[in-house]
């Protein structure tokens, strides 16, 4: 993506963002509830946030943000509605909003919207996958080039 363009829509990007993730981690939290007690769109409508939070990602060129994105929309996808979801899944998932949200405020300062650890990240929700291309060099050569947002 143009570095111009992707500066200009950073704070409609960063805001909506935010927004998502909150929404993510409380129904994330939500599906540790016994099936009985839960909301039955509680599923559904976080699949939702989340798939819609990946697209705007991939779109903008935000790799890691969509990586960790995905790998908690994987992992959504082998939830059993008639379960409660695991700590371990709950709290992996928590943490990956976190990173996504320290690379929003990288990219709030005008610096490169990386998060920390994707590797170790994406292992924790039962994601591995092999380096991006480029990945070691993604904070000098992100979607902004050297200079960052």
């Amino acid at each position: 993506m143009d570095p111009q363009l992707l500066r200009s829509i950073w704070p409609v990007f960063a805001a909506e963002t935010r927004e998502q993730i909150q929404a993510i981690g409380s129904k994330v939290l939500g599906l540790e509830q016994p099936a009985s007690a839960r909301d039955a769109d509680l599923l559904p409508s976080l699949k939702r946030v989340v798939h819609s939070l990946k697209g705007s990602a991939a779109s903008l060129g935000l790799d890691d943000i969509e990586r960790i994105v995905h790998a908690i929309e994987d992992g959504l996808s082998h939830v059993d509605v008639d379960q409660p979801i695991s700590r371990g899944a709950v709290e992996a998932m928590l943490r990956g909003l976190s990173a996504i949200e320290n690379a929003l405020n990288r990219g709030d300062a005008g610096e490169q919207p990386v998060v920390d650890g994707v590797a170790s990240l994406l292992k924790a929700l039962g994601h591995e996958e092999p380096a991006a291309p480029g990945s070691d060099d993604a904070a000098i050569n992100g979607p902004l080039g050297e200079d960052g947002l």
